[in-house]
């Protein structure tokens, strides 16, 4: 069976689809320095330079879909330190702990609390949406899909990021209440359902994929009492390394339009025709 042909394995949670205790804690204190979330983040910069007209549309409306702790949404409003007119940003998330997390970021005018799966706006309100790692953790994601491409004006652009490959659900996973991984074709299938059109579809986290790919694998029973995202923060010369490789795939994303063949993550642009 090929990675994208793989089909998605349904998981059975009876401790439910939060987070468990205390993630989102580790996740407010290391996401401004680990090195995956500054990876993120400047894939997302790359992406919004690259698909959307800053001339023809230079303040779009945008939502972030599940923005958790607050680092990407912050990071919008700030215009990523002035280099896009990305101000006009609001959050939405299920967890008011998030939330308020959020708001020890400044932006508590800027979030409210909902799910993505019932976003409480109105049908055709932003240009831009982005939500990462969050339709995986939703008991029914299409009805995820189905709200994101409800709230996109024509033409607006959704820029999604999610777990890959099935095989590599694990502790991780159970930890910050994912529920299912993702191929390529699984998530472009989602976003055709409802009325958007893939432009950019890559995996990531390619370079570090062999040595990853395998330590998942060996973690993979399903034990609730050891479950464990890997938000630990490594070494500061080690994350800065990990850091650096991963700059390498913010500057595929933005200087062409290669699409990796594997990785951790698959990351998609998609817009509403």
């Amino acid at each position: 069976m090929s990675l994208e042909t793989e089909q998605p394995i349904e998981t059975t949670r009876p401790y439910g689809t939060e987070m468990l205790a205390g993630e989102y804690e580790v996740m407010y204190r290391v996401e401004d320095q680990f090195w995956w979330y500054i990876a993120m983040r400047r894939n997302l910069l790359a992406l919004l330079q690259k698909h959307w007209d800053w001339t023809a549309q230079p303040q779009p409306t945008i939502l972030d879909a599940g923005c958790g702790t607050g680092a990407n949404l912050e990071q919008l409003v700030k215009g990523f330190g002035g280099r896009l007119n990305t101000r006009q940003a609001w959050g939405l998330d299920v967890s008011a702990e998030a939330l308020g997390f959020s708001q020890k970021r400044g932006l508590g005018g800027r979030v409210i609390q909902g799910s993505i799966s019932e976003i409480p706006c109105a049908s055709d309100s932003f240009e831009i949406a982005i939500s990462f790692d969050v339709l995986n953790n939703l008991p029914d994601d299409q009805a995820g899909f189905n709200e994101i491409g409800r709230v996109l004006k024509h033409g607006g652009i959704f820029i999604l990021n999610l777990p890959a490959y099935q095989f590599l659900y694990g502790k991780h996973d159970r930890a910050i209440g994912g529920r299912r991984r993702y191929n390529r074709a699984q998530v472009a299938k989602k976003l055709a359902e409802v009325g958007l059109k893939v432009e950019r579809s890559t995996y990531l986290n390619t370079l570090l994929f062999p040595p990853a790919a395998l330590v998942r694998l060996l973690n993979t029973r399903p034990n609730i009492q050891t479950a464990h995202s890997d938000l630990t923060s490594p070494p500061d010369m080690v994350n800065k390394v990990l850091s650096k490789i991963m700059s390498l795939e913010s500057q595929v994303l933005g200087r062409t339009n290669y699409n990796l063949p594997f990785g951790l993550s698959v990351m998609t642009v998609a817009r509403k025709l």
